[in-house]
């Protein structure tokens, strides 16, 4: 009972995880979640998990039980749309760009819808500071993104250079924290960025006037719902017959 209790602990999360993949479809740059589980975790599986993904993976903040389930994020590039804004640049290939929490922490995105604040600094939509620190000039006009992340700006009818965009790279991207809003942290298991040019040292380029779009594959999930759903419906009725049986077994024994 206790790990059939378990187990449906377990599909719960992937139903949970597997909703919010959904209602994400259409979210720029979200990546989706994958979850899988296993009958047993031994020294094992916590060495190869180590090898594929840099941490060990941890049921309940431990790494023992019954079943085991690890999660992880599908970290292909998605799908990118154009937007027809000069501020607006998807990624192409491996890379973050890097913004600035209001705590002064860094944090990466792959969502590269940038607008212009009021004090004229580069931001993202949600406001927060790309990083390094760009501020358009009073007055510019037809600010832009190229493939390069060079940013210019017409300025009394001249063109100015407004600054550079670099992007990070992780060695291990699994290893990132998660956190919301399309935002990652780096982490002793994802490594420390390594910055550089869009297009240099195996980052990937700019795509302007562009969005990169949610990769999660609709069609997919809807059946690995389906799926999951009909797994706790079976394990469901197989508890309760379970508990029939005891509370006969328990009526016998009481008549004896």
């Amino acid at each position: 009972m206790h790990i059939a209790s378990y187990y449906l602990r377990t599909l719960q999360t992937q139903l949970d995880l597997i909703g919010n993949n959904i209602a994400n479809v259409n979210t720029p740059g979200f990546k989706e979640q994958l979850r899988s589980f296993e009958e047993m975790y031994d020294r094992q599986d916590r060495s190869w998990n180590n090898a594929l993904f840099g941490r060990p993976l941890s049921v309940n903040g431990g790494v023992a039980g019954p079943l085991y389930t690890g999660m992880r994020m599908n970290m292909a590039s998605g799908t990118l749309v154009s937007t027809g804004s000069t501020l607006d640049a998807a990624i192409s290939g491996g890379g973050y760009f890097q913004v600035r929490l209001p705590g002064g922490e860094l944090a990466y995105t792959r969502v590269g819808h940038f607008t212009i604040d009021q004090d004229r600094n580069l931001v993202t939509y949600d406001g927060l500071l790309l990083e390094p620190a760009l501020r358009v000039p009073a007055g510019a006009q037809y600010v832009s993104i190229d493939v390069n992340g060079v940013i210019t700006a017409e300025v009394n009818n001249t063109t100015e250079t407004v600054g550079q965009i670099s992007l990070a790279f992780f060695v291990n991207e699994q290893g990132m924290q998660q956190i919301g809003g399309g935002l990652f942290l780096e982490t002793a298991e994802s490594g420390a960025a390594m910055v550089n040019l869009p297009g240099v040292g195996g980052i990937g380029s700019l795509a302007t006037g562009m969005l990169e779009m949610s990769n999660v594959d609709l069609g997919n999930n809807m059946v690995d719902m389906i799926s999951v759903q009909r797994a706790y419906q079976i394990k469901s009725r197989s508890i309760r017959t379970q508990d029939e049986m005891l509370q006969t077994a328990i009526g016998m024994r009481a008549g004896q």
